[in-house]
């Protein structure tokens, strides 16, 4: 059945014509997108079998920036970007990402452990007319919401703080960090709050939470979602996360770049090569600085152990404890240099 289906394809294949490749004059003139699109398709076939079907003289190099254009105009993408993606991924696994793109992202809600059960929340917002699943099994407190007939962002659970309106993906880097109960945590670009709060609930309110937005306005957000959320072990402060003091000496560093501005108009821009040039750069410096947290914190602590009358035991453990800390702190420096 396989072999029957393969060896129609390939008459299928050798019974069109060979694509033709547009010239300049033709480029330039406007086309519907039915037209790209299936210009789009003829040129991943070529590519598919290139030394088959490609034109006399013309070198895939040509079909390549010719699959550019067109699925720039087609998408919505600036040639930076999609070169970037075509680096990235093989011409058919780059059409499959760019359809998955714009598949519209299932509205998710995280439920907030410090007020309520996810069992509990997803049964009131059930008899409010919400539909509903939980997320996944990979996590215990996020709900995807199919339709609902009341606005998700304006019940009465919401206002109690029961939930939180959060991206699936945002709910992974608290899963990764693990932060444990009467830890000191820095989050140094917390806005708009929703993985700081996790955090928070994830520690059952306790230890500290540092929650640090370089933009003053931006933290009005984070406090107004902590004051309803119910996160009682934080301290809220702005500085520019590349400065942030030095004598605040912290355990464990969470770090993202959150930015609402770096969207999906975004990826129109003409000067988006600078931008991701600057976004980058200050990703790491801000990186370099929750590690050079650590550091400094492994070092106060062996010298507080050290200075201390311990017995010997407990402060060979708490030695080789700072010093795993101090080594996975600078490989990940060392990685964020290169």
């Amino acid at each position: 059945m396989q072999l029957a289906r393969e060896e129609e394809l390939q008459m299928n294949v050798a019974s069109q014509e060979v694509f033709a490749f547009p010239s300049e004059e033709e480029l330039k003139q406007p086309a519907n997108l039915s037209e790209v699109q299936q210009r789009i398709k003829d040129v991943v076939m070529v590519l598919s079998d290139l030394s088959r079907l490609r034109e006399n003289g013309r070198s895939r190099s040509e079909y390549m920036d010719l699959l550019k254009a067109s699925v720039c105009e087609y998408y919505g993408y600036n040639q930076f970007l999609m070169g970037r993606l075509m680096e990235l991924f093989p011409v058919s696994e780059l059409l499959e990402f760019l359809e998955a793109s714009e598949v519209q992202r299932p509205l998710t809600i995280r439920a907030n452990s410090l007020k309520t059960r996810r069992r509990d929340l997803a049964q009131a917002l059930i008899n409010r007319g919400v539909n509903l699943d939980p997320l996944g099994k990979w996590t215990k407190v996020g709900l995807v919401v199919y339709s609902s007939t009341v606005p998700v962002g304006a019940t009465p659970e919401y206002l109690a703080g029961h939930y939180i309106l959060q991206g699936a993906s945002s709910l992974l880097p608290v899963m990764a960090l693990a932060p444990q109960e009467k830890e000191r945590v820095l989050d140094l670009c917390c806005a708009p709050g929703g993985k700081a709060s996790h955090i928070a609930a994830v520690m059952k309110n306790t230890g500290v939470l540092f929650a640090n937005d370089a933009n003053k306005d931006r933290v009005k957000a984070v406090v107004g979602n902590f004051h309803r959320l119910g996160v009682v072990n934080s301290v809220i402060c702005s500085y520019d996360g590349r400065q942030f003091p030095t004598q605040t000496v912290l355990l464990t560093v969470v770090s993202h770049v959150d930015d609402p501005e770096f969207d999906d108009d975004f990826k129109k821009l003409d000067e988006m090569n600078v931008g991701f040039n600057v976004y980058a750069s200050c990703d790491q410096e801000v990186a370099t600085c929750g590690i050079q947290s650590v550091e400094a914190l492994c070092v106060a602590k062996q010298t507080v152990k050290d200075c201390s009358g311990e017995e010997s035991d407990s402060k060979s453990a708490a030695q080789t404890e700072t010093v795993r800390t101090f080594s996975e702190a600078h490989t990940a420096r060392e990685t964020f240099k290169a």
